[in-house]
């Protein structure tokens, strides 16, 4: 018996559990181009991959002499340049002699040194995840994905560790960190979202589900604005939350199985 590699849940096949494996052949879901994460089966990458496909994409536009390489695992990054110019530099090298190489090593240099992400890519993940909001970049440069998690999630903090950790113990399928946009097209990440309606029924990971969302971080100025705008857009958008503080992590099971008792009576039952 494993869990299913798109909604969590027990399955007895190796990768897909038999709501899942149709879903599959119909393609309403499909692997991520990028790292086989099953996503939505109409997109090609999952948030965070289409974020380091765009960072690529602008930066082969603003300099078409390098290419970068993302690294996802460590959040590295990596400047190389395109085979086709290095085959010309040579030939050029070839018929200049050793200085006119010299002079292309020093060009080389400076124009990777003047490139504005070049220190980012010698950096950890702290420093090279971006969204299309400058204040949320702030946040995710601050609190990076440090917490590898059981079922192999990066999370931000300790406490959000432990509920991921709860939710895989308890067989609650969740995923971290899903991309929404909001109408004014910026882009919000709430921690946790639940395929499930507000009575356990699961109704796969397409649909809006149940928002977690874990506020470990208080008396911060800038923290508690973006706590107040995030629950301003759920509210706006008709999602449902449940709010977990650090109160309530001290003995998990006692203060979080009453939050989720009413919604997976049959899992929780008295």
């Amino acid at each position: 018996m494993v869990n299913c590699h798109n909604c969590g849940r027990s399955s007895e096949i190796s990768v897909l559990c038999d709501e899942c494996n149709i879903k599959s052949l119909k393609h309403e879901i499909r692997k991520c181009d990028e790292c086989e994460k099953w996503i939505d089966g109409n997109l090609q990458f999952c948030p965070d991959c289409q974020i380091a496909y765009q960072k690529r994409k602008l930066a082969s536009k603003a300099n078409p002499d390098y290419v970068t390489h993302d690294n996802s695992k460590d959040g590295t990054r990596s400047f190389s340049f395109k085979p086709r110019d290095i085959v010309s530099k040579v030939g050029q090298t070839a018929t200049s002699g050793v200085q006119k190489a010299k002079d292309i090593a020093n060009t080389v240099i400076t124009t990777v040194k003047n490139i504005p992400e070049f220190e980012m890519g010698k950096k950890s993940l702290k420093s090279s995840e971006v969204t299309n909001d400058e204040r949320e970049n702030a946040y995710r440069n601050k609190y990076p994905r440090d917490f590898r998690t059981d079922d192999g999630h990066f999370v931000r903090s300790q406490g959000e560790r432990t509920i991921d950790n709860w939710f895989y113990l308890n067989q609650i399928a969740h995923e971290y960190e899903r991309c929404l946009t909001k109408p004014d097209g910026k882009w919000v990440f709430p921690d946790f979202v639940l395929p499930y309606d507000m009575e356990g029924e699961y109704f796969g990971s397409l649909s809006k589900g149940i928002l977690v969302e874990y506020w470990g971080v208080e008396n911060k100025a800038d923290y508690e604005d973006r706590k107040k705008k995030k629950l301003e857009y759920y509210k706006l958008a008709g999602y449902q939350v449940i709010e977990i503080r650090p109160p309530d992590l001290k003995d998990i099971n006692k203060l979080l199985r009453p939050k989720f008792a009413d919604i997976f009576k049959e899992k929780f039952k008295k």
